[in-house]
């Protein structure tokens, strides 16, 4: 039976991977693409791969998407290969991670949750604190990213 997901359960999940000792292996970057993995060849699916206990890098949003891949498989990285590697990095579209987050978060919260993690104005934070102070925030407030006006000054 799959656990019942809602957006609270998905920040839980991120907070709980950002611990060194999580099972689960995200890393915060900023002005990253939503998931990206090191990719050899095929397709992946993001939740198989995040059992592997390989690390994936993550934005604001693809933290929020991987927890929700890791419950319900369908999220598939396909590979995007440049004219001077040999490997390909894996890489998650914006299409599929919207789609797969909509029913937790609507589109202006998104939107509001990616400028918080990539906003200049919280240069002071690491991408993990900013990645935490996110998660808290949905929880904080029953699983709705609220704005809070002193973040964006």
């Amino acid at each position: 039976m799959e656990q019942e997901i809602t957006a609270v359960t998905i920040a839980q999940d991120v907070l709980k991977w950002l611990e060194p000792d999580s099972p689960v292996k995200i890393v915060p970057k900023m002005h990253n693409s939503y998931i990206v993995i090191p990719l050899v060849g095929d397709d992946v699916d993001i939740q198989a791969y995040l059992q592997t206990g390989k690390s994936c890098e993550v934005c604001g949003i693809g933290a929020l998407a991987a927890a929700f891949a890791f419950h319900r498989d369908g999220l598939i990285a396909h590979p995007d290969y440049n004219e001077f590697d040999e490997e390909a990095n894996g890489f998650v579209g914006s299409r599929e991670i919207y789609t797969a987050l909509q029913p937790y978060f609507d589109h202006y919260q998104l939107a509001t949750i990616e400028v918080y993690f990539e906003s200049t104005a919280n240069q002071s934070l690491s991408a993990a604190d900013r990645l935490r102070n996110i998660c808290q925030n949905i929880i904080r407030n029953n699983g709705v990213f609220v704005r809070e006006q002193e973040a964006y000054a």
